[in-house]
């Protein structure tokens, strides 16, 4: 019996969902890693399209400036114009906070075809006191960007940069109000994905209160389960 994913076998083709302070990103980039599969999240392709100027980035830029929200079908074509680029051998990718909604999960599936089928999706389920100590405690120096949190990774001198002694600040999307609002637009909007993908029968859901490296060996655990004859 093979593993499933052996990159010989067939393309890991991975959805990572998870609330804001679930760690998508890191965890997103160790994965990708251990299978040599290319990653991107919505926000990078947001960024690099717009920085480049392409007609997409402008297009996503024309609504985001009067206010609105980019069309699914603006963002879709992103995420299969970054295929092309990068998936030209089929092994696989890694989509981090892509799809936020069942309505987009749905797209991406009728854009990727039948023979390139998502799965598995990974949550990572965090609970909701935690998300709020991990979110609201980061500080970040506004001089080199430096990141600190003042309780998983405190600056050596309170309030001061390690790296520049600049003073630290809280980010307004990081403060209370901000987290909870956050919080709650993804429990409306991207949490249905959770019930939308266990349906499909390729969901794993992951604990990750615990630390980055537990819930990353979790997750390559839980891969690694997953066989076919």
């Amino acid at each position: 019996m093979k593993a499933l994913f052996d990159k010989d076998v067939i393309g890991l083709n991975i959805i990572l969902i998870g609330p804001p302070g679930a760690g998508k990103g890191t965890q997103a980039s160790l994965i990708a890693n251990k299978y040599d599969i290319p990653f991107v999240s919505s926000g990078d392709l947001f960024r690099d399209h717009r920085k480049l100027g392409t007609e997409l980035g402008l297009l996503a830029e024309k609504y985001m400036n009067s206010g609105q929200l980019v069309p699914d079908q603006v963002t879709i074509n992103m995420v299969m114009d970054w295929l092309a680029k990068n998936n030209g051998n089929n092994s696989g990718f890694l989509l981090d906070g892509f799809p936020r909604t069942v309505d987009q999960a749905t797209a991406l599936e009728k854009a990727l075809g039948d023979k390139n089928s998502v799965g598995p999706s990974i949550y990572i389920n965090v609970d909701q006191d935690q998300l709020i100590i991990r979110l609201t405690g980061r500080r970040v120096c506004m001089d080199c960007q430096l990141s600190f949190h003042i309780h998983s990774n405190p600056p050596i001198h309170e309030g001061k940069c390690d790296k520049c002694s600049a003073t630290l600040t809280q980010r307004e999307d990081d403060n209370f109000d901000a987290v909870r609002a956050r919080l709650d637009a993804y429990k409306h909007n991207t949490e249905p994905l959770v019930d939308y993908y266990f349906k499909k029968n390729v969901l794993i859901e992951i604990n990750g209160n615990k630390t980055i490296d537990q819930v990353s060996l979790d997750i390559i655990e839980s891969l690694d389960r997953l066989n076919v004859n």
